[in-house]
């Protein structure tokens, strides 16, 4: 249903994969912006791996079914983006608050709202 909603991506094959992890199994993540610093992991709910073509939802800290839906309407968004813009857009200097990607991803969140089938109580 989310890609027929939202799309496939041009850069890779295949929907992504949707794995779930607690925080205290991640050890070692690197991303385009560098790598996971342990004091992140509190904050973090999730994010596409390009390698594996994975959406990774870190499931301890998703508080919400709106929280979860969210997470991966972001993360869905990244598997849409291209994977070398990801890595090319920080090397120009942009931050995770000021990345295009981020805010496109961010945006994407709000959807949530127009998709509200996934949130049954």
């Amino acid at each position: 249903m989310i890609k027929k909603r939202y799309g496939k991506s041009d850069y890779y094959k295949h929907t992504p994969k949707l794995h779930f992890v607690k925080s205290k199994n991640i050890i070692k993540q690197e991303f385009a912006d560098g790598p996971l610093k342990p004091k992140d992991i509190k904050d973090m709910e999730g994010w596409f791996d390009p390698e594996t073509n994975t959406i990774v939802l870190v499931i301890d800290n998703i508080d919400t079914k709106i929280d979860f839906v969210k997470t991966l309407l972001h993360e869905y968004r990244h598997y849409l983006q291209s994977p070398k813009w990801m890595t090319r857009y920080y090397k120009m200097g942009h931050t995770y608050k000021t990345h295009p990607y981020e805010l496109a991803s961010k945006r994407a969140e709000k959807q949530y709202k127009r998709d509200k089938i996934f949130i049954n109580n």
